[in-house]
């Protein structure tokens, strides 16, 4: 449980929300999320061994993005964000995502990203929501939430 003060008109109001992180699902599959794909600012310059490592949903598996489709908005690849509800999410952004799904019209209400508009995104394989993509004339990218998402290990 999670304790978030938030200012609506000039009053401060108290919420408290479930978080869930996804670490325990992670843990009963034998998998560990990665440090560096969850804190990982999206600078230029990143280490060759960085590109092309899948990112996978970590439900199922299921090839989402690579390491190398990372971008940054606003001037960063991670962000945090509360929705209408309360709910709190940590996403990534990247410029595709070809293992997700798109799986509603586009809104423009709650847009974390100025001018974009937003359709709800998860999962091909397992339909679990990984997140949002967004548009706007000539440019998309993926906002994914980073808690639902593992990387593979290389051998």
């Amino acid at each position: 449980m999670v304790c978030l003060q938030v200012r609506f008109t000039g009053k401060i109001e108290t919420m408290n929300i479930r978080y869930h992180s996804g670490f325990d699902l992670l843990q009963r599959r034998g998998l560990k999320p990665d440090a560096r794909l969850q804190r990982t600012t999206g600078e230029q310059g990143q280490q060759a061994t960085d590109t092309g490592r899948s990112v996978l949903c970590a439900h199922c598996t299921f090839p989402i993005t690579t390491r190398d489709q990372r971008r940054t908005m606003q001037g960063m690849h991670e962000h945090t964000f509360a929705n209408p509800h309360g709910i709190i999410y940590r996403i990534g952004c990247f410029r595709n995502a070809p293992g997700c799904s798109v799986l509603s019209e586009e809104y423009k209400e709650f847009s974390w990203f100025d001018g974009f508009v937003w359709s709800h995104a998860a999962c091909f394989a397992c339909g679990t929501h990984l997140g949002w993509k967004y548009d706007r004339p000539g440019e998309c990218f993926f906002g994914l939430v980073l808690d639902r998402l593992v990387e593979k290990e290389e051998h």
